[in-house]
């Protein structure tokens, strides 16, 4: 396709479901016959969401164009169809969860565990989902234990039904009424199971409980039996999320293109919506009576908004100071609508009811980040040629000190030798080091008044001294 085909392609046309607005998209009114008027999209529409300028064609852009071609595949659904997708991914669950039930480690497994809330050593509500106050504990994990007595009743006729032999005598009446009672036992089993209300997240311990016994013991028949029964149902289950997944991408395409030119790249910000698609999949609940793509709808902005505040910056803030700072934007802009002035952080405070140090705070955090080689200057200087790097050696230092050093030394010259010597001892000048008083006069076996005599004398000499000008240079320069 040609850059003069995809100008050609993009023309007004009437609203499609990829162009709802977020509103009707939150509050759940997309209705059924907006949606199915979107499966009569045209397949070059598409390439509205990207292409939009006159630009030479990238190579980004021709990814999009193909993921966008492949994407036409997959239709949307009406409001019937997806009801009927979600009835069966329910029933899917269902099985998925029966099936785990059903299998020999599941008994064995709820016995330890109650075994672990009597001791103290497991929460009861890791398992069963209750309330956590003290008083309904009590009644729950007796009511947890009258079930698992009530399972091993089952238990135990099932066993005993398993064992019994078949006679040649018993006619096809007899066999199928034992079918018919050991079937009640079963849904009589799935019934005390499904009154504990477990926690979502024990279907995976119980699987991978299931899985342990099974490596252990891969002849088992009941275990692979059990196996083979999840293994079916998880496939099942995962085909028909994939078609809800498919039939939703157009969605993820919609949300995606209102966060570009933000940093990071649109195949990103699709990826990112489709992760959040996924567990949004993995998540709803029908029952509930809310629609897929409202609850879809937050899911993928959230999962965007923090790919984008990951990416863009070379800092990373948490997501509560992003809030944050969007808070505080949306603040300093009400303010300077309504008073035509930008506003001060008492201000700020009052208005957001923060602490003063909170607002201080976000704004130095909201400061954007510069290269060190990005221009800032008018003619073209990069913050490396502009900012004083206080680790860098001073260059001019050594050359200073040394020119000092060279006047002192002249200034003393011109002191006669006690004085000098004396200067030089007094204030650790030249080869010396720094003396006491009484370490000098010690030395030169005068007393103390005579070395500050000297010392004196010596420090009027120099100040009359030809050289002192130079000398006073360094002193205002300090």
């Amino acid at each position: 396709m040609n850059v003069q085909t995809q100008q050609s392609i993009v023309k007004p046309r009437r609203p499609s479901y990829l162009e709802l607005e977020s509103e009707d998209v939150a509050s759940g009114q997309i209705e059924s016959d907006q949606v199915e008027e979107s499966e009569t999209i045209r397949d070059h529409n598409l390439l509205e969401v990207h292409f939009s300028t006159q630009d030479e064609v990238s190579e980004t852009d021709h990814l999009i164009a193909q993921y966008l071609g492949d994407m036409r595949q997959f239709r949307l659904l009406t409001q019937a169809q997806e009801q009927v997708l979600w009835q069966r991914i329910a029933n899917g669950r269902q099985r998925l969860h029966r099936a785990l039930l059903t299998s020999p480690i599941c008994l064995p497994t709820l016995e330890v565990w109650l075994n672990q809330i009597e001791r103290g050593e497991l929460a009861l509500h890791d398992i069963v989902a209750i309330e956590t106050n003290q008083s309904c504990s009590r009644v729950d994990q007796h009511q947890l234990k009258m079930s698992i007595l009530a399972l091993q009743d089952v238990w135990r006729v099932l066993q005993s039904a398993k064992t019994q032999p078949l006679r040649d005598a018993e006619t096809a009446q007899v066999c199928r009424t034992r079918r018919q009672e050991r079937a009640a036992l079963w849904q009589r089993w799935l019934e005390i199971c499904e009154s504990i209300e477990l926690q979502p997240g024990v279907d995976d311990i119980l699987y991978q409980k299931l899985e342990s016994a099974y490596r252990d013991e891969p002849n088992h028949p009941a275990l692979r039996s059990a196996r083979s029964a999840y293994k079916r149902a998880k496939r099942v289950l995962d085909q028909e999320l994939t078609q809800a997944l498919f039939a939703n991408l157009r969605f993820v395409i919609y949300v995606a293109k209102r966060y570009r030119h933000k940093g990071v790249p649109f195949l990103d910000l699709i990826q990112e919506g489709n992760l959040g698609l996924m567990r949004a999949l993995e998540k709803f609940e029908p029952s509930r009576g809310v629609k897929f793509v409202t609850y879809a709808y937050w899911s993928m902005r959230q999962a965007i908004s923090r790919a984008i505040i990951e990416q863009r910056s070379n800092i990373r803030l948490p997501h509560h100071v992003v809030d944050r700072k969007h808070q505080l934007r949306a603040a300093e802009t009400r303010f300077w609508q309504a008073h035509q002035c930008a506003p001060s952080p008492q201000e700020l405070s009052v208005a957001l009811d923060w602490p003063l140090e909170t607002v201080a705070w976000i704004q130095h955090a909201q400061q954007d980040t510069l290269q060190l080689n990005e221009p800032i200057t008018e003619d073209g200087q990069t913050p490396e040629e502009v900012l004083e790097d206080p680790q860098a050696p001073d260059l001019e230092a050594p050359l200073i000190q040394q020119e000092l050093h060279v006047c002192v030394a002249e200034c003393l010259a011109d002191l006669p030798e006690r004085e000098a010597h004396v200067l030089q001892l007094r204030f650790g000048l030249g080869p010396y080091q720094h003396h006491s008083l009484r370490e000098v006069s010690d030395l030169y076996g005068l007393s103390r008044q005579r070395i500050l005599q000297l010392e004196a004398s010596a420090l009027k000499r120099v100040r009359r001294s030809r050289h002192f000008n130079k000398l006073a240079e360094f002193i205002d320069a300090t």
